[in-house]
């Protein structure tokens, strides 16, 4: 366990610094909100470290398909945000927390994956909505896309190391009980927070923050 954590931990620490400027007039920014318990911790929303994002293959509805597998690149408290998105849609399929210095890759369920697809045009903010979802070890029940995308991010993004590669079913967690609230009103807010937060953070001049 120690082989995995450490390094990962230190990887993902790495990210709480610059926030990155817009890339341009033509993309997007992903917002969304988790609400995460169950495992080991026994605790609601244990602290944030990443988000995955997969974006849709143009043209194809098979969310198996997705063209990437990307990962958020800013995090505040119980949001994550993918800025610079590019055009195109897009679906929220893992987050990643952390508890008493261990992280945990907790795989959406399918139906949340499903309903979490949003799309992205030139100079918007785009709310998915806050996921409810409990940490679980009973890989027995994955479904089909849950079993997809722990496959793709262990040999992608998550860089897996040798313990990694040999049990990767008993390092990681599977969701279970989630839910996607995604409020026409409440997405409005947030929209309208984020903006007020990008302008913050210097983005004034990209479009989609007036």
């Amino acid at each position: 366990m120690v082989i995995r954590i450490l390094p990962l931990a230190l990887l993902l620490a790495c990210q709480s610094t610059p926030i990155p400027t817009p890339a341009g007039p033509e993309v997007g920014v992903i917002h969304v909100r988790f609400s995460i318990s169950g495992g080991r911790s026994g605790t609601t929303s244990p602290q944030l470290q990443r988000a995955f994002f997969a974006k849709l293959k143009e043209g194809s509805d098979d969310i198996r398909q997705s063209t990437e597998i990307i990962p958020s690149n800013y995090q505040l408290g119980t949001a994550a945000y993918l800025l610079n998105a590019a055009p195109g849609r897009y679906v929220v399929v893992c987050a990643v927390t952390n508890y008493e210095g261990k992280n945990h890759f907790v795989y959406l369920p399918g139906d949340v994956i499903e309903a979490s697809i949003v799309e992205v045009r030139p100079g918007s903010i785009v709310p998915v909505g806050s996921i409810r979802v409990s940490e679980s070890r009973a890989w027995s029940t994955a479904d089909e896309l849950q079993q997809h995308f722990h496959q793709r991010i262990l040999s992608g993004p998550q860089n897996p190391n040798v313990l990694q590669q040999l049990f990767p079913k008993a390092i990681d967690h599977m969701g279970e009980y989630g839910k996607l609230s995604n409020d026409p009103k409440d997405l409005e807010r947030t929209r309208r927070d984020v903006r007020r937060s990008l302008n913050r953070w210097g983005w004034s001049n990209w479009p989609g923050s007036s």
